[in-house]
């Protein structure tokens, strides 16, 4: 009797097996191999600053105590929301200016600036240059404050790993890359996020590299702080 339910179990366990297997064979496959740094990363935490364009001074920050990474945290939300600010009023400028340019199109009957004549068409012309020069201005001023911005992100994120435990050397930091990977190709594996214990569209921190984090709401870390 007990080598009937024997074999009956290994038919199920093959079975179960074979049927877990083709599902995995939808995935794209993955390295799985040790979580090592990609190669060419730099090794030491000054360099990987000075790659990302993120300031070489902060280069103690692993070593930073909790006071004063919660004050680098304030400080840099402070500058994203103020630099959010800049932003979004030059955005509007920009709508602004545009629009009065179209406009003085209509007003005036006339479908390119490039119809216009040197001579005849002077006062025109002198508005376009006026306009357009503040437009790129603009443009150029925006490019700078988006850059400044998607650095100080960066920076804000990094702030988090390091509070929060998801980094706690340069070592764990090189090998996020690649340990980023292997967790997004898992989240694809049917029922790996419930066996990690997550929820879908979780917002939890998982590494430097990590897509889906979002620095909003401001985290109160007084209050995290009571939490542990």
């Amino acid at each position: 009797m007990s080598n009937i339910f024997s074999e009956e179990f290994e038919k199920k366990f093959r079975e179960a097996r074979e049927s877990i297997q083709r599902r995995l064979n939808r995935y794209p496959e993955i390295d799985l191999g040790p979580l090592y740094a990609p190669p060419g990363s730099p090794l030491t935490f000054s360099a990987w600053l000075e790659k990302e364009g993120l300031p070489v001074y902060y280069s103690d920050m692993f070593s930073m105590s909790r006071d004063d990474l919660i004050r680098l945290y304030n400080i840099t939300f402070d500058r994203i929301e103020l630099l959010e600010t800049y932003i979004e009023g030059n955005k509007s400028m920009f709508e602004r200016l545009r629009l009065l340019r179209l406009n003085y199109v209509e007003v005036h009957n006339f479908h390119r600036w490039s119809a216009l004549k040197k001579d005849e068409d002077h006062h025109h012309l002198e508005w376009k240059d006026d306009v357009f020069g503040q437009i790129e201005a603009i443009v150029t001023t925006l490019r700078g404050q988006q850059q400044q911005l998607r650095l100080l992100e960066r920076q804000l994120k990094l702030v988090v790993c390091i509070l929060l435990r998801v980094h706690t050397d340069y070592e764990s930091l090189r090998r996020a890359p690649k340990a980023q990977a292997f967790r997004n190709w898992l989240a694809g594996v049917p029922r790996i996020a419930e066996i990690l214990g997550e929820e879908r569209g979780e917002k939890r921190l998982h590494s430097m590299n990590d897509p889906k984090w979002d620095k909003y709401p401001r985290i109160d870390w007084d209050a995290e702080s009571e939490e542990e």
